[in-house]
């Protein structure tokens, strides 16, 4: 199954900026490039997903860090998931979270 985020900054309206591997898993960037699944490149079952129940909180950022460059602010996360059936892919939406990364403090 893969999976697809769509991360907005807030305040702005517009996506995050993606990392390198991020191009190679997010077919919404416009630096999408295809690369094989189990090619290193792209960092595809090298990380589980985490499930968030509403109300609960995370302080892991793993997955959305290795994909986007985050600057502090709130940010708007939807999921994707699309898997191979008999006719073809079949999508999956998440609900969508907030999440904000706070300033760096020294």
């Amino acid at each position: 199954m893969d999976a697809a985020f769509d991360v907005k900054n807030i305040k702005t309206g517009k996506r995050a900026p993606e990392t390198p591997t991020g191009c190679t898993v997010d077919f919404f960037s416009e630096c999408y490039t295809w690369t094989p699944p189990n090619s290193e490149a792209n960092g595809y079952g090298l990380k589980p997903g985490l499930t968030i129940k509403p109300n609960e909180f995370s302080e892991s950022t793993d997955l959305l860090d290795a994909y986007y460059e985050l600057s502090p602010g709130k940010y708007s996360v939807v999921s994707y998931f699309c898997a191979e059936k008999r006719e073809g892919p079949e999508c999956f939406k998440s609900n969508k979270i907030t999440i904000t990364i706070p300033p760096v403090t020294k």
